[in-house]
């Protein structure tokens, strides 16, 4: 029979196990969401030239 300690380090393992895939995974989406910033900052900035460039034609 297990003692309660040994309920506790078997409880707290698989705890740490879980919050890893969970860190894991806000890992992921961090970097989507910091591939996304990127990709509308340099959308942005082509924007902003085209309605430079558009302004200059007036």
């Amino acid at each position: 029979m297990k003692s309660q300690a040994q309920f506790v380090v078997d409880y707290l393992s698989q705890r740490v196990s879980q919050l890893e895939v969970e860190k894991a995974a806000l890992l992921h989406q961090l970097d989507d969401a910091a591939r996304q910033v990127e990709e509308l900052k340099l959308e942005a900035k082509n924007i902003g030239s085209e309605v430079a460039i558009g302004d200059e034609k007036k």
